[in-house]
């Protein structure tokens, strides 16, 4: 029994010194892990520096409002007759909505008809009157009129016949002269035709006589002499119708002269009688005017006339003004909608007596709707009339409502030093009610193939200025300063500093220095520690100092 209370307590001993020595090698085994791991390559988390658009956009909240709100007043004093909408009802642009009493306007309106009626009999009378008075002279004057407007036509015609008889007269002599130079003309080219046909004729018969001694003493042949005595016979001939062109020509002189003389005694005569026939006519018109102006003598009468007809006429005018008066105020007891909407309000109900001031209903327009904003002064130089805009309503979650900037307020609220833009929205659906909260967005600017990398890759250096870790293709970080500009949710714009592609260290475990061996291990959020030699590390996943300083601004979103 001893014995095997002995080897089970042996057994015991032993797997008790077992079990410790296995807890001291797992120990020095994490040890020298440890040791190992401390003395390698820092571990990095990389991203590339690529290119893409950023965009920055502003939000505020906003109310909904009615871009037309309408108060119906009345400009009357009565008892309201009619009245039947209510709140929420929509109305159309000239709907009838309030009817006041009528009975009072329309009695004064039968009565002051009738005034005009009578005012206008009366006018109506006198014009008659006056008229048989003045036919007689109006219609003698107009006869006077008629005839002196003939008598100055008939001196306008006699005038021109004068000289269109003159002209053509003259045309005649003229012509009749001409045709005695051309005669003229005529018979000195015969006169010189004869003189050359003459000569020919001379030359023509002294060559034949010669030819005549050559035959009789036999040096030429008798055909020779015969065709000399035919040429002499054409000379002859030659001549002879030269002196009848001559005879033609004188004949034509003659003939021409006598044309002429005749023309220029027509010319005279023509003179004489178209003058004569002038007098005559002087002499019509100024009996004309003469007659019309003894015709118009006759209606020194006719201002006392016109002066009561003037008088009558004015009381039409009043009774006219004083009759539209009325129907002006009759027409006022009727309240119509000025537009297309909805009834927001009702004040009053039928048999209440309304009054000017008083509104009865008002109404508000909501086919638009508006969207007014407050823009920090930071941001205004980026919005302008145009810009498309979005709008979101708790009402409504999930939808947007697409609209656009109508108006932007050139002065800044003195206390707020914010500007008022308004949006304008299409609301055909009436899904948009006045009142309603919401928020109103849209992009004041936007960036495109710029080059980014994100923000927990950017550091701030003691200068002020911003640096990056790259990763070279040997496996190395190289400390790189940039320059950055606009940011949104994705990174930050590197003007300076940067190509795209490459890799710039987002996270890291131990120390980083320049041109140290990295081990390139994941991407993300910087998850680690210790502080680095040339600048402090990420932390909770938020871009250091210098980057900061290039976040958006309060309003803005990315």
């Amino acid at each position: 029994m001893k014995r095997w209370i002995w080897i089970v307590v042996s057994v015991a001993v032993l797997g008790v010194l077992i079990g410790w020595r296995l807890h001291v090698n797992k120990m020095a085994a994490a040890t020298t892990v440890a040791g190992q791991s401390r003395k390698g390559p820092a571990t990095v988390g990389v991203s590339p520096a690529t290119r893409r658009d950023i965009t920055k956009s502003f939000e505020a909240t906003t109310n909904i409002e009615s871009p037309q709100t309408v108060k119906l007043t009345p400009k009357l004093s009565d008892q309201i007759d009619f009245l039947q909408v209510h709140e929420g009802d929509p109305v159309t642009a000239g709907q009838v909505l309030v009817k006041l009493d009528q009975s009072e306007l329309i009695a004064q309106f039968r009565q002051k008809s009738a005034t005009l009626a009578e005012a206008k009999a009366r006018l109506a009378q006198a014009k008659v009157t006056q008229n048989q008075v003045n036919v007689g002279i109006g219609t003698g004057i107009r006869q006077q009129e008629a005839g002196l407007i003939n008598a100055q036509a008939d001196d306008n015609q006699t005038r021109q016949n004068y000289a269109a008889q003159i002209a053509a007269a003259d045309a005649a002599v003229t012509d009749a002269q001409g045709r005695v130079d051309n005669a003229k003309a005529s018979q000195a080219s015969a006169q010189a035709a004869i003189r050359s046909a003459e000569a020919n004729l001379g030359d023509a018969t002294t060559k034949l006589a010669r030819l005549e001694s050559l035959y009789r003493q036999n040096f030429i042949a008798a055909q020779d002499v015969d065709d000399q005595r035919a040429a002499v016979s054409v000379q002859k001939s030659a001549v002879d119708a030269a002196q009848a062109q001559l005879n033609a020509a004188k004949a034509a002189i003659a003939s021409a002269i006598a044309q002429r003389d005749a023309a220029q005694h027509q010319a005279d005569i023509a003179r004489t009688s178209g003058k004569a026939n002038i007098d005559a006519a002087d002499a019509r018109l100024a009996q004309a005017k003469a007659s019309l102006e003894n015709a118009r003598a006759s209606v020194a009468q006719k201002p006392a006339y016109v002066a009561n007809l003037q008088a009558l006429a004015a009381d039409v005018m009043a009774a006219a003004g004083d009759l539209a008066n009325t129907k002006a105020q009759l027409d006022q007891t009727v309240l119509s909608a000025p537009m297309n909407g909805f009834v927001t309000a009702r004040y009053m109900d039928p048999g209440a007596m309304a009054s000017p001031g008083n509104p009865i209903l008002a109404l508000q327009s909501t086919r638009q709707v508006w969207a007014n904003i407050p823009v920090p002064e930071e941001q205004i130089r980026y919005v302008h009339d145009g810009m498309p805009a979005t709008v979101t309503v708790d009402s409504f979650p999930g939808m947007k409502f697409a609209g656009k900037i109508i108006q932007l307020n050139p002065a800044a609220d003195p206390l707020s030093r914010q500007f008022t833009v308004r949006v304008e929205l299409d609301n055909p659906q009436n899904l948009l009610k006045t009142g309603m909260f919401g928020r109103a967005s849209f992009i004041t600017q936007k960036l495109t193939n710029v080059i980014t990398v994100p923000i927990e890759a950017i550091q701030s250096s003691d200068d002020g200025g911003s640096y990056v870790w790259v990763v070279t293709s040997q496996s190395t970080v190289q400390k790189k300063p940039v320059k950055i500009g606009l940011s949104d949710d994705q990174g930050m714009q590197i003007l300076a500093g940067l190509d795209a592609g490459d890799k710039v260290v987002t996270l890291y475990t131990g120390k980083l220095k320049d041109g140290a061996i990295v081990r390139v291990g994941g991407k993300g959020k910087h998850a680690g520690a210790g502080k680095q030699d040339d600048a402090a590390p990420l932390a909770g996943g938020k871009h250091s100092k210098g980057a900061q300083k290039h976040a958006p601004a309060a309003g803005e979103k990315d």
